[in-house]
């Protein structure tokens, strides 16, 4: 009787999703179609369609992002690709290639949202930190993943100029 209690209890400790027979934890939502062509990238897939579930601006091709923006801005899906394609360009020009680890030290903000499709559209892997990370918290993720090139917002970088990338 005690081990079917502890058996509720250990349970009711896990979220209607999780099973406890594999270990695994499932989405509550439903699945999602994924595209066939196993060589389509996550970047490509996302600009390479009209999004229907984003509400539509003014222009009647344009579609708007979901992100919060000041009420004087607003960024479309048409406007945010070529932000990722010259970014992916300008890791390129540093040196960035296929595989290379890059940190993004970065805040919510739109800049991250355009780091990351560059860095995916690059080729290369991200990680990501945050930004009130401690120095030694960094290093220690730097050395763990093999970072080569770090970004953070630039207000940040005050405290962080001791971090080696190479």
């Amino acid at each position: 009787m005690q081990k079917d209690s502890l058996l509720s209890v250990a349970e009711r400790a896990h979220p209607a999703w999780f099973n406890a027979e594999t270990g695994i934890y499932g989405s509550p939502h439903a699945a999602v179609a994924l595209p066939a062509n196993p060589l389509l990238d996550l970047v490509s897939f996302i600009f390479s369609h009209r999004r229907r579930d984003a509400p539509h601006t003014s222009s009647s091709s344009a579609v708007a992002l979901p992100i919060p923006l000041p009420a004087t801005q607003s960024l479309t899906y048409q406007d945010l690709f070529p932000l990722v394609k010259s970014t992916a360009s300008a890791l390129h020009k540093l040196g960035i290639r296929h595989g290379d680890v890059i940190l993004l030290v970065l805040p919510n903000s739109i800049c991250f949202l355009v780091v990351l499709l560059a860095v995916l559209y690059a080729g290369a892997v991200v990680t990501t930190m945050n930004p009130l990370a401690t120095v030694v918290e960094i290093q220690k993720h730097i050395a763990d993943c093999g970072v080569r090139l770090g970004l953070a917002a630039p207000e940040r970088t005050e405290r962080k100029g001791k971090l080696c990338f190479y």
